[in-house]
């Protein structure tokens, strides 16, 4: 199925969307609401970086259950030069959650994943992760410890950590895939 999936975002740009079945597919019925109200005439989802483009952007993935771990990451691209955005701390309460991730990542350069245990099973992750191949996105992926590698990433390069802080050679190590991402979308 993740392959499938893959090739459908990759070749004809269609972005499959998972959920959980139940008997009236409530997912659904929620999803085709959103997207209902964003078509009204006058609906606007706020942007989801701040002013005007100054820097490169990164959108961070990751479960929330590892804020600790995504902040250091985030910190360390804030360092390399990317303005940073994860959902952790930018969506609010009241927001279309799925229309705030998607925009971000829209107007995102680029994707940092960060796979963990918690991060394999969770189903915003996996949209995150489509949504940014779906938008031809660059995604630098990040595995920490044994956790599992989605299937949709299997032919990216990642970085390893081996625990949920980051040394300081983890962080060196980002920076420099980072900066290396930096110089490729920025064509300097």
């Amino acid at each position: 199925m993740a392959l499938e999936r893959r090739r459908l975002l990759e070749d004809k740009r269609l972005d499959c969307i998972t959920y959980r079945r139940d008997a009236s597919h409530s997912q659904v019925v929620e999803f085709l609401r959103a997207v209902s109200q964003r078509m009204e005439p006058g609906a606007d989802v706020e942007a989801p970086f701040a002013g005007e483009r100054q820097q490169p952007r990164v959108f961070i993935s990751g479960s929330y259950r590892e804020k600790g771990l995504l902040g250091e990451v985030g910190e360390v691209a804030r360092q390399a030069g990317f303005d940073v955005w994860f959902a952790e701390t930018q969506v609010s309460a009241g927001d279309r959650i799925v229309d705030v991730i998607a925009k971000a990542i829209d107007q995102a350069d680029c994707l940092i994943a960060v796979l963990s245990e918690d991060s394999a099973a969770s189903s915003w992750v996996h949209f995150e992760i489509g949504r940014a191949f779906g938008a031809r996105k660059k995604v630098l992926p990040i595995r920490v410890g044994e956790a599992p590698v989605p299937s949709d990433l299997m032919g990216l390069a990642y970085l390893q950590v081996n625990r949920p802080a980051l040394t300081p050679g983890d962080r060196a190590r980002i920076m420099t895939a980072l900066r290396s991402l930096l110089k490729s979308e920025m064509g300097s």
